[in-house]
């Protein structure tokens, strides 16, 4: 979960402490000595835009701010791409998909409004899922535009719908899960590591950018 309050990038005695803790730091200027650190990995959604205002894509995205406690310099922040782009015409004639394929999902913050000498922010982007715009108006989905999950209720539905910038952080934590398994000597710095770099702009992102 994130505080609603947009971060500037500064920390937070939130941030603060998942920095702490994701080093095993004592807090204090005095050597550990001969103690065991235990390091922990955090995956932290980025926080969301919310969807009344997807109707002014990407601009909105470029002026939201990450939400504490995602500015976490020691924690593996994650926010949305998207790459659902489909809607049954038939069923829904007059709705348009917001973000184009390989894109930011409308939901995701960013920090691009931070002071530079705070970490870029957020670390990997994950499928977050799309929006919709119907005559303009935003709208969350339709189904097509979203992701599928199991439901918290089995006795009302086997599976419902989720997204955005929550439902990203659970996949990166799932990468972060198999990657754990598969090198279980790996500090947790590593896997995050590995994570990062082996990520990839699509197309669509690099099409954003200049020339040069």
């Amino acid at each position: 979960t994130t505080c609603t309050e947009v971060s500037t990038g500064l920390p937070s005695e939130w941030s603060a402490s998942i920095d702490q803790l994701a080093a095993d730091a004592s807090g204090t200027l005095e050597p550990d000595g001969e103690r065991q650190r235990q390091r922990r990995l955090f995956v932290l959604a980025s926080g969301n835009v919310q969807w009344p205002q997807w109707s002014d894509y990407p601009d909105i995205n470029a002026v939201s701010g990450i939400e504490s406690p995602a500015q976490a310099w020691n924690a593996l922040t994650v926010g949305a791409h998207t790459n659902l782009t489909e809607i049954d015409a038939t069923t829904w004639p007059g709705l348009g998909g917001i973000a184009p394929a390989g894109a930011l999902s409308p939901c995701s913050t960013t920090s691009l409004m931070w002071r530079r000498s705070w970490p870029f922010k957020p670390d990997v982007v994950a499928e977050g899922g799309n929006g919709s715009l119907d005559q303009g108006q935003p709208l969350v989905g339709p189904e097509s535009l979203r992701l599928l999950t199991t439901n918290f209720d089995m006795t009302k539905a086997l599976l419902t719908e989720t997204g955005d910038t929550s439902a990203a952080a659970a996949e990166v934590a799932r990468l972060c899960a198999h990657l754990s398994t598969r090198y279980p000597d790996y500090w947790p710095e590593t896997i995050r590591a590995l994570v990062v770099h082996g990520a990839r702009y699509t197309q669509a992102m690099r099409s954003l950018l200049p020339i040069n």
